[in-house]
């Protein structure tokens, strides 16, 4: 947990703008007179929120486990209006790149911030969505369910125990968020395909369809016998040439054809 608060304060040494932020999230003016710090008793920690001195004005002592959720959840609460603009700033810039007309679900057109919130009212339903395994993978340390474990079954017998099987696997230590990215996919296929006249782009289909038949590859030497035509034959299948597994010479091989084919005109004559 120290080396996730020292990654923290160096991130904030990289960021301007999260520097000049006080306790309350609320950017400070530069020019402000620096005041004194009054100095804490022994009973309080030295927690300091993000200021231009994250490193003087770190944590000086070594702090409880319990003690590094107070700082977390100090943290978190002076980001808060940070990250609001931020997302804000972004979702007006993607409105204005999409160029949405004010009819397209004009009732349903909510800031990133509302629907942010009305999507965390169950946060631990939604907890609990990213706990479940929702794919077949093995998880370090964890030996493999003996559900999924079946000898001399049925195949479909065995793809629907683990269907079943991943209805009901929660799992605190795995973070699955399929679903999410799923429904993002499904938003940039409606967002693309909005508004789009399905016989509009039936024509289109039908016009470029006739353009690949107008254009066809016509070779203009090949006419008038400026080409040679030909035709490939296929190569011959199992051809071999003829060999000869006699070892007589070749002479003696003329020699006696020669008397074969003499005797036989003699006795022919």
């Amino acid at each position: 947990m120290k080396l996730w608060l020292n990654l923290q304060n160096e991130l904030v040494n990289r960021n301007m703008e999260i520097q000049r932020l006080n306790c309350n999230g609320i950017e400070e003016n530069e020019n402000d007179d620096d005041e004194e710090i009054p100095s804490e008793t022994d009973e309080e920690m030295d927690i300091k929120c993000f200021s231009n001195n994250v490193e003087a004005k770190g944590i000086k002592r070594r702090l409880k486990k319990e003690d590094y959720e107070m700082v977390l959840a100090k943290h978190f609460k002076s980001l808060i209006p940070y990250r609001n603009s931020v997302i804000q700033k972004w979702d007006e810039k993607t409105k204005l790149s999409s160029k949405r007309t004010q009819k397209s679900f004009s009732a349903f057109d909510n800031s990133a911030l509302k629907q942010i919130e009305q999507s965390l009212q169950d946060k631990s339903r939604l907890i609990k969505r990213t706990q479940l395994k929702r794919s077949v993978y093995l998880i370090l340390g964890k030996s493999e369910s003996s559900n999924s474990k079946s000898a001399n079954g049925n195949e479909e017998e065995i793809s629907v125990s683990k269907q079943d099987m991943l209805l009901k696997d929660y799992d605190p230590e795995i973070f699955d968020d399929d679903d999410f990215y799923r429904q993002i996919l499904k938003e940039i296929i409606e967002s693309k395909s909005f508004g789009v006249d399905a016989a509009a782009i039936r024509k289109q289909m039908d016009i470029q369809k006739m353009r690949n038949k107008m254009k066809r590859k016509v070779d203009t030497r090949a006419s008038k016998g400026r080409k040679l035509r030909y035709d490939v034959h296929p190569k011959l299948v199992n051809f071999q040439a003829p060999y000869r597994g006699s070892e007589m010479p070749e002479e003696a091989r003329k020699s006696f054809l020669k008397s074969i084919f003499a005797g036989m005109s003699s006795s022919v004559s």
